[in-house]
Formats: structure tokens, sequence, C-alpha cells
């Protein structure tokens, strides 16, 4: 038997009537630090209930990083989708967790300021099965209200 990979997204809903800051911290990579930091990109509600993942990065007026620490903040509106990471499909599998490479996550919005640091974020996000979702179908999500 074999098996196959894919990309697992995670991703942050805005489900709220008004903007949302979301502040994520990078765990320390091996060697350069965080020289990779991949752009915050987004999708509507409407995109990601209907599997249309055409991301979009944010505009320069909606987030900053700092590659060197390794710190992402994000502005996203009422009904769009940040996609904060990805995992390989094996790691969310076998090893759940293992591999997230996100150590602080700050959501602060409407209902005030939440913070997750170390295994609390994994944990807080709920796996979503879409079967039009290509190989494997999942999804995991942090809806904030």
């Amino acid at each position: 038997m074999s098996a196959c990979s894919y990309i697992t997204p995670f991703v942050v809903i805005n489900s709220s009537e008004n903007q949302l800051e979301i502040y994520y911290e990078l765990k320390p990579s091996g060697m350069m630090p965080h020289e990779n930091v991949r752009k915050p990109s987004v999708i509507s509600v409407q995109e990601y209930n209907s599997g249309n993942f055409q991301w979009r990065e944010l505009p320069p007026d909606k987030f900053e990083v700092d590659s060197a620490k390794g710190i992402i903040k994000a502005f996203i509106q009422p009904n769009e989708v940040l996609q904060i990471e990805s995992e390989d499909s094996i790691g969310v599998e076998e090893k759940p967790g293992e591999h997230f490479d996100i150590k602080k996550l700050s959501l602060n919005g409407t209902s005030g300021l939440i913070t997750y640091e170390g295994d609390q974020i994994y944990k807080q996000f709920k796996r979503e099965e879409k079967s039009w979702f290509g190989p494997g179908g999942t999804v995991f999500v942090i809806n904030y209200k």
C-alpha cells in the first residue's frame, strides 16, 4: 500500500461583522531565521464554501511581516478566509501538530482578544471535510465570530 501526500490548509474565517486582526509568530527554523515567510493570502467565504481556492495575497496595507522575527500581522474583512499555515497530509494524519510552525496566534476583533500559544494553537482548529477540496479533502478551521 502506498501513501498519497497532499497539502492541508489551516485557515481563520472572519464570521464577525468587523475587521479582524490576526497576529501569528512562527517557530524558529533550522537555518536562516524565517527567510521564506509566506505573505498572507485570502479568499472570500463564498469562494471557500464553493471550493474555489484561488488565494490572493493581501494588499500591502493589510499586513505586516517581520521576517527576522517570524511575525506576521494581517487584517481581514468580514467574510474573508485567511490561510495561515499548511501542512503535509502525512504529518496531519500520522503526527498531528508535530510540524505545525506557529508558536503564537492572536485574534483581535469584535469578540475581544483571543491568544493561543504552543500546543493550544493546533488544538483550536476544527477539522472540516470538503469533498471538493481534492485529495484528502481536509481543511482545518478557526471560525472567529
